[in-house]
């Protein structure tokens, strides 16, 4: 499971480094540069080799440890990316729904 929880973390702060809104101006940024760490930020596949290493060290510390307190970080993004795939059905959902009550 925590295998499970770390990939869904992974992909959440991948995306939202390398796609958000927040992190936009520092990627424009970025972008005009042409050094390492601007391929590694600007880059998904790139950065999310790095952060799943710092995810693996986090349920390492937490398997080692036992505290709760390392898996806060993959939890939180763990379950914000799952609902917004909730969110994402809900709103097919209610998009079919609407379609069909206005014909």
């Amino acid at each position: 499971m925590l295998v499970v929880l770390g990939v869904i973390s992974t992909e959440a702060i991948t995306e939202i480094i390398t796609k958000s809104d927040i992190f936009a101006p520092l990627m424009t940024r970025l972008a005009l540069r042409d050094d390492f760490f601007s391929r590694l930020l600007t880059c998904p596949y790139c950065l999310s080799v790095w952060v799943a290493g710092f995810n693996t060290i986090l349920i390492l510390l937490y398997l080692e440890f036992a505290s709760s307190i390392f898996l806060i970080p993959i939890l939180v993004f763990s379950i914000h990316r799952l609902s917004n795939v909730f969110h994402c059905g809900q709103d097919i959902l209610n998009a079919g729904s609407h379609k069909k009550s206005n014909h």
